[in-house]
């Protein structure tokens, strides 16, 4: 896991080990299974989820009950509903 983390901070900034060290102890490592929820209605989204393995993807329903996919999150992709982590929103 950390490995994968160290890169993309790496293809931002220079970073020591120490420095990532302390980082890295701010994440929580989260295995989901097939089919599980990240974040659910109504849920408070206080985290933006960076993907180590596998395929995330952000989506609402209309009101008609018809899906509408926003975007896929890959390896070394960070997703979260952006709209409510930036403005500190329920999610809906």
């Amino acid at each position: 896991m950390n490995q994968i983390l160290k890169n993309q901070f790496r293809k931002i900034i220079d970073i020591t080990d120490d420095e990532f060290d302390y980082i890295s102890g701010h994440f929580t490592y989260q295995k989901l299974k097939k089919h599980q929820f990240l974040v659910q209605d109504g849920q408070n989204v206080d985290y933006d989820y960076f993907v180590l393995s596998g395929c995330v993807k952000s989506y609402y329903s209309d009101e008609n009950g018809k899906i509408h996919i926003l975007l896929f999150g890959v390896q070394d992709w960070w997703i979260t509903d952006y709209e409510a982590y930036y403005y500190q929103k329920k999610q809906s």
